[in-house]
C-alpha cells in the first residue's frame, strides 16, 4: 500500500508491495519471510533490475525503485516516478488523490509449501519481475496485486503446474474458468 503522505510532490513514494504472513491473498497464498532475498540481491529475475510499471503493463514502465528490500513487516520499497511521462503523472496524480493506491508484484514462484489442510500454499522463494502501481490488488490489506498461477493448485499435479509458473493475469483467469 501506498499512502498519500508518502508520496512527494518530486515523485518519490515509499510503501510495501508485499507483507509477510498475514491473510491469504485471493489464491490461498502466503509470502514468507526470505522469500525475496535472492531475487533482490540478484537484481531481479534476470539481473536487469526490477521495474515499477503501470497496471502491469510491460510496455509502461514509469520509474525506478530507489531501494528495494525485506524487513520484519514485508517487501519495503521506495521509487521515483517519472513525471516526464503521461503514465508517471497519472500514476502520481493517482497516489496523491488516493484513488489509485495499490502495489502488485509480478513474479515466478521458485518454492513453496502447502498446507493441505488449510489449503493455504506458503511462498518460499519469489523470482520478481516488476512491482506495479495498481487501481485494484490482490490482497487488499496490503494493496498487493499479483501476477499468480490458476487459482486451484492443488487440484493440479505437480507436472501440470511447472508450466503454470509465469501465466499473464489473463491467461490465469482463463485456466480458472475451465477448472472450476
Amino acid at each position: 500500500e501506498v499512502r498519500a503522505e508518502d508520496v512527494l510532490d518530486d515523485g518519490s513514494f515509499k510503501g510495501y508491495g508485499s507483507l509477510f504472513d498475514k491473510k491469504p491473498d485471493s489464491y490461498g497464498d502466503l509470502i514468507a519471510k526470505g522469500a525475496f532475498a535472492k531475487t533482490l540481491a540478484m537484481g531481479g529475475r534476470n539481473g536487469t533490475g526490477i521495474p515499477i510499471l503501470w497496471q502491469h503493463q510491460a510496455s509502461n514502465p514509469i520509474g525506478p525503485w530507489t531501494l528495494l528490500k525485506e524487513d520484519s513487516k514485508g517487501l519495503y520499497l521506495e521509487g521515483q516516478l517519472d513525471l516526464d511521462i503521461q503514465e508517471g503523472k497519472r500514476a502520481h496524480s493517482g497516489l496523491k488523490k488516493k484513488y489509485v493506491r495499490g502495489l502488485s508484484i509480478g513474479f515466478n514462484t521458485v518454492s513453496y509449501e502447502i498446507d493441505e489442510k488449510k489449503k493455504i500454499r506458503t511462498l518460499t522463494e519469489i523470482e520478481l519481475w516488476e512491482i506495479s502501481i495498481v487501481t485494484f490488488p490482490l490482497l487488499p490489506g496490503a494493496r498487493v496485486r499479483a501476477v499468480k498461477e490458476a487459482k486451484a493448485p492443488f487440484a493440479l499435479s505437480a507436472r501440470a503446474r511447472k508450466p503454470c509458473r509465469s501465466l499473464t493475469r489473463g491467461s490465469a483467469r482463463s485456466i480458472r474458468r475451465i477448472i472450476r
